[in-house]
């Protein structure tokens, strides 16, 4: 039996992440420009990470922004769109498609500032951050000609609580790769429901063998992000979490990305040409940052290079390398990722004008 951490307890061990795995911490105040326009708004950078402010952000893109007291929640709306950011329960909305903030946002002089990815996600932006002379360059970017639909599926009994939460996608013209696409998220979560089930049944095994131990129910919490939509390309992250009884749980990442002409999903190496370095150039950048976060000294295990097909996904200006729970880290150093900016990359992609 798998053991596993409560969702509530999910955001616990995040938090405590940043105590116990401190991270070198940076300052700055970057200017920001959108569409090449300056914004009245400056930037933030902490711990490497870059937050932008959400009010100036959103507004020079057209939306309106209130903030809702009662709630402690910002409103941000346009036509079609309405996203909401719930600072109570420390969750984000976007259209229906819901899911939990970790080390998301900060504030600063009453000022509510989110993690870039926050605003590639969600607005069709890639963002330039030139560490040289300091400036963030906010561009828009024309998104693939689809509708993401998040389909939700709950249930709960005194053994498990199921959260399922999909994509499904509409707008190809090639009907029988969106099917087959559609079909392969949907297995995915149903996959995560079935694994919920098993643990439950587990657990109710062991209950009528041990009456006097722990009373608790099995969690399956099942969700994704949707993190490159243009090009024809789709990459998204699938995170599913278990709990099945004892201190912790665990979350497992995965992720595809596709082509949504023809259906293909592309390993970590078929990004690449032939016989190029490309594993030692995103090798190196992972040690720099290994020894940045102050993570070297408590490595499970030496950390040499990354694999040929290593799990991957690509944002709007990298591509981005994971490691699982427990992979090279303790577990309370959570899902590890590294970037690498595809201008490092570029002269190594098979398709580069895709990356662009």
């Amino acid at each position: 039996m798998k053991k596993r951490l409560l969702l509530p307890g999910i955001i616990v061990l995040l938090f405590a992440l940043f105590t116990q795995f401190t991270f070198a911490v940076d300052s700055g105040s970057p200017d920001i420009s959108l569409n090449n326009s300056p914004i009245n708004a400056k930037a933030h950078i902490a711990e490497g990470n870059l937050y932008l402010p959400v009010r100036a952000i959103c507004e020079s893109l057209g939306y309106n922004v209130e903030w809702l007291q009662a709630d402690k929640t910002v409103e941000i709306t346009s036509d079609g769109t309405l996203i909401l950011l719930n600072f109570n329960k420390l969750m984000i909305e976007v259209n229906n498609h819901d899911y939990y903030m970790t080390e998301e946002r900060i504030t600063i002089n009453d000022r509510i500032y989110m993690r870039s990815d926050f605003f590639t996600e969600n607005f069709d932006l890639s963002i330039k951050w030139d560490k040289t002379d300091g400036k963030i360059s906010l561009n828009s970017i024309k998104a693939n000609p689809i509708s993401i639909r998040t389909i939700k599926e709950t249930s709960e009994n005194s053994e498990l609580k199921v959260t399922l939460q999909y994509p499904q996608i509409d707008g190809l013209e090639n009907k029988l790769v969106q099917d087959e696409i559609n079909a392969l998220f949907k297995q995915l979560a149903e996959n995560a429901a079935k694994e919920g089930a098993k643990n439950a049944a587990e657990l109710a095994e062991y209950a009528k063998e041990h009456p006097d131990g722990s009373p608790n129910s099995c969690e399956t919490y099942f969700n994704y992000h949707v993190k490159y939509n243009q090009n024809n390309i789709l990459s998204l992250v699938l995170l599913n979490y278990q709990y099945a009884k004892g201190a912790h749980g665990s979350t497992l990442q995965t992720s595809y990305t596709i082509n949504l002409e023809t259906g293909k999903q592309y390993s970590l190496k078929d990004l690449f040409k032939e016989n190029s370095d490309y594993v030692s150039i995103i090798s190196d950048g992972i040690k720099a940052k290994l020894t940045e976060r102050n993570l070297m000294n408590v490595l499970l295990v030496p950390f040499d290079k990354i694999r040929e097909d290593h799990s991957y996904y690509i944002t709007n200006d990298s591509v981005v390398i994971y490691f699982q729970q427990y992979e090279i880290l303790p577990g309370a150093a959570g899902i590890q990722e590294f970037s690498t900016d595809f201008s490092i990359l570029n002269n190594l992609f098979i398709e580069p004008d895709i990356f662009k």
